[in-house]
């Protein structure tokens, strides 16, 4: 999928556009010029996919490995 900025012709990635124009929206909510409703209602960004809720696939993935080595490490000491 195409970015959502006009002019971009790169790959959107992140909420519908690519890397650098996520960074640079981004970087104009964080200093307050914009708001993400504004941009998701004008067609300037999706909504994003995945609520940061700490269960999605990165993170639980992430704690299966942490509990393996644990576990790991727990038969090694015994």
């Amino acid at each position: 999928m195409k970015c959502l900025i006009d002019g971009c012709d790169s790959v959107g990635k992140i909420r519908g556009l690519c890397p650098i124009c996520y960074q640079a929206a981004v970087a104009a909510v964080k200093r307050g010029e914009i708001e993400w409703v504004w941009l998701e209602s004008n067609g300037f960004a999706n909504r994003p996919q995945h609520k940061s809720s700490g269960n999605g696939a990165f993170t639980k993935a992430l704690r299966q490995q942490q509990e393996l080595n644990r576990q790991h490490r727990a038969n090694c000491a015994s």
